[in-house]
């Protein structure tokens, strides 16, 4: 099996901040600005990319998002994991 979690439960920060949460270390490979929340395709250093959603409710110009080649952590509450795969049936 393996671990899933939802776009909008991803939270991007610097590399070496401090997070409460699980963490993945990653880089960013796109960047879509959708109005009221931008997109990030995050490659882990296993080569596994994942799609993070961000509200802009925060943010005051679109200069402060993430840009392509940044490198950033994924973090996530453990309790938005959910396992999928062989184990998700047991």
């Amino acid at each position: 099996g393996a671990i899933g979690v939802r776009p909008e439960k991803l939270t991007l920060l610097e590399p070496g901040q401090e997070s409460k949460g699980n963490t993945l270390e990653g880089t960013v490979v796109d960047t879509s600005y959708l109005g009221v929340i931008t997109q990030y395709v995050v490659e882990g250093k296993n080569g596994l990319r994942l799609l993070v959603s961000e509200q802009n409710r925060d943010r005051t110009t679109r200069n402060d998002t993430w840009r392509p080649g940044e490198s950033v952590t994924l973090t996530w509450k453990p309790e938005n994991g959910f396992v999928v795969g062989d184990a998700a049936g047991a």
